[in-house]
């Protein structure tokens, strides 16, 4: 057997023989998926790679019949290369999302049981959390004024969010839903890939600072009501999704609102992988 060693910084290649007593233990690998170091900086389509997803393919893409894998999509933002391999059947079933009420969501109307942003609470990565959890869980760092935002995350405290005076980072990608946002400090990305996105889904979001915000704002609610005041002159990059403007509550000044270019990639939509402890799931039965 040949493989690569590395002692002290230097690799070399290694052959030792088999012993006898192995073979039949190592027969027993012949038909298991190898797998492979992923070295930063490498693109996804090298041999080793190709040779992981056309045995996942063969040996492990369709089950009674239904095909399971589908073609790996070169335009998302993992810059993995396509390797044109079968997509999903066209009769695999669709799921059923459920509102915070248990009522199914029609996507085709608004309204409490249509479309609302991020309203398929199954797929939220974390709910109900208090302050206290989401410095516990390191979501947000308040002494070092560090967000760490990952998929869609919750907060049940009934006077919403304060982030207060001070230079806010942000690390990561996600949506930081709550009742109310009032936020006192400038926010920045600490890359151009971060991403955060304010959900106030009852009270709106108050704005105290005239330093810039790298965030997205939403305020929309049962009652179409929702909107956000700017108490100062408003620096936003990022974009606003309100139900009212109120512009009457905006002091005034020189608001400044620039789109973020992040929201929006050439080649496709924003992803983050974020694995929700809530996902029910559903069976089909064929008659």
């Amino acid at each position: 057997v040949t493989y690569e060693k590395t002692e002290n910084g230097i690799t070399r290649t290694v052959t030792e023989p088999i012993k006898t007593e192995q073979i039949d233990d190592l027969k027993k690998f012949e038909n298991r998926i190898l797998c492979y170091p992923y070295k930063a900086g490498d693109t996804f389509k090298t041999p080793e790679n190709e040779a992981f997803i056309k045995c996942l393919n063969d040996k492990y893409a369709t089950k009674d019949g239904v095909s399971l894998i589908s073609s790996f999509n070169a335009s998302h933002p993992f810059n993995l290369d396509t390797l044109n391999y079968s997509s999903p059947s066209p009769d695999y079933p669709t799921p059923t999302f459920f509102n915070s009420k248990n009522n199914k969501i029609d996507c085709g109307r608004t309204g409490m049981n249509g479309f609302r942003p991020f309203n398929n609470f199954e797929l939220w990565n974390r709910r109900q959390l208090t302050l206290e959890d989401l410095e516990k869980l390191k979501i947000i760092d308040f002494d070092n004024k560090i967000i760490r935002p990952r998929g869609i995350i919750h907060i049940s405290e009934p006077n919403g969010l304060l982030l207060d005076n001070g230079e806010w980072k942000i690390e990561g990608r996600g949506v930081l839903v709550a009742s109310k946002f009032i936020i006192a400090g400038s926010i920045k990305k600490t890359t151009a890939k971060d991403l955060l996105i304010f959900y106030a889904r009852k009270d709106g979001i108050e704005i105290e600072t005239a330093d810039p915000i790298e965030a997205s704002l939403i305020a929309i609610n049962d009652d179409k009501n929702a909107g956000i005041t700017a108490l100062k002159a408003l620096k936003l990059k990022g974009s606003l999704v309100v139900d009212k403007l109120n512009l009457q509550l905006w002091q005034p000044a020189d608001h400044k609102i620039e789109y973020d270019p992040a929201l929006k990639l050439k080649n496709g939509n924003i992803y983050c992988s974020a694995i929700s402890k809530w996902t029910t799931f559903q069976s089909w039965e064929t008659e």
